[in-house]
């Protein structure tokens, strides 16, 4: 699944980046999806009312500030895809995952895949369960990017093919022509 065009892309000084997103077609599923609180200053939250402060698509966390009156866990709310990394007081570190499968199946069942082409998929476990929680995704060493769009991971590596393939290409044409 990709998301569908013109995604709107932060809430105050957030930035919300796919699989994350803000409204219909911009999330991969449900438990990704994101509401942002114009009033009276933009505020990031998940659906059980948590307040995102930072989505790291790179190292696979959330940043959430605790809710004053909660009484459950965040993993309580959040059971399926989400995993507690670190408590730091106000703030908890949840880790994520895009799909709760795990890598082996995810790869066998390429239409439900999410990784996309110079990425690599990272098993996703509770620190303090070791029960899986899914998968995410990782641009390969070499790469940066998103890697859940199409062609996300862009890297020194794929600009050098890139440019050998021009190369290649130019070579070919002056073959023909001559």
């Amino acid at each position: 699944m990709q998301p569908k065009a013109n995604c709107p892309t932060s809430c105050g000084n957030v930035t919300v980046s796919f699989p994350f997103g803000l409204e219909s077609g911009c999330f991969a599923n449900l438990q990704m999806y994101l509401v942002c609180n114009p009033e009276p200053a933009p505020v990031l939250q998940m659906l059980g009312g948590a307040v995102v402060t930072n989505i790291s698509i790179d190292q696979g966390i959330l940043h959430v500030l605790k809710p004053s009156n909660q009484s459950h866990s965040l993993t309580d709310i959040y059971p399926s895809l989400y995993a507690i990394s670190g408590d730091w007081g106000g703030r908890v570190d949840l880790k994520w995952a895009v799909n709760s499968s795990t890598c082996l199946v995810a790869t066998v069942y390429k239409d439900s895949y999410r990784c996309s082409s110079y990425s690599d998929c990272i098993e996703v476990t509770d620190n303090k369960t070791q029960a899986r929680v899914g998968y995410r995704c990782k641009c390969s060493p070499g790469f940066g990017g998103n890697p859940y769009i199409k062609d996300g991971c862009t890297g020194m590596i794929s600009r050098k093919i890139q440019r050998e393939y021009k190369l290649l290409k130019i070579v070919m044409i002056d073959t023909v022509i001559v």
